[in-house]
């Protein structure tokens, strides 16, 4: 399995051609689109490092991508995770499922908003393939990612944990 992969299936709008026009008013929704496709792009960059973050295994990366403020969620938390406790929870994730390696299918950006559909490949700690799928949600403001909201099935992992503890 290859390591630190990403896979980004994506709209480049600086591959659409651009047509001159000599109509009134057009020039000023050329600039809006142009200004527009630029956040895009900046916020869509902001989703690749997210995802090259996770797979590096540094949690200093990915805990540099968030503002201070930022609060992050995930299935099975019943409130957002502390940035603290983040580290801590990345870390243990990545000591468990030691060769977790993220993969964005897909990443799609609205106003302050980059949504990443993803898959995981993992083994889990009793030889098993775990891969999961899911969607992760940044919310992004002056740069830097302020919310983070991850949805996916969490069932598989719960199966694998029951299956961890002793029976009797």
């Amino acid at each position: 399995m290859l390591r630190n992969a990403l896979k980004v299936r994506t709209h480049n709008p600086a591959s659409v051609p651009r047509r001159r026009c000599q109509r009134f008013g057009i020039s000023v929704l050329v600039l809006v689109a142009t200004t527009v496709g630029a956040c895009a792009g900046r916020d869509e960059a902001i989703g690749r490092r997210w995802v090259e973050a996770l797979n590096s295994r540094d949690p200093d990366k990915v805990i540099r991508l968030l503002a201070p403020e930022a609060t992050y969620t995930e299935p099975g938390s019943p409130k957002p995770i502390p940035l603290p406790v983040l580290r801590t929870t990345l870390e243990n994730g990545w000591m468990v499922f030691k060769d977790r390696t993220y993969f964005a299918n897909r990443i799609l950006v609205h106003k302050d908003a980059v949504a990443i559909e993803w898959h995981i490949e993992q083994t889990s700690p009793s030889g098993k393939a775990l891969p999961v799928d899911g969607v992760t949600v940044l919310d992004v403001r002056d740069g830097r990612i302020v919310a983070v909201r991850n949805y996916f099935d969490p069932s598989g992992y719960v199966r694998e944990y029951l299956a961890l503890l002793p029976k009797g």
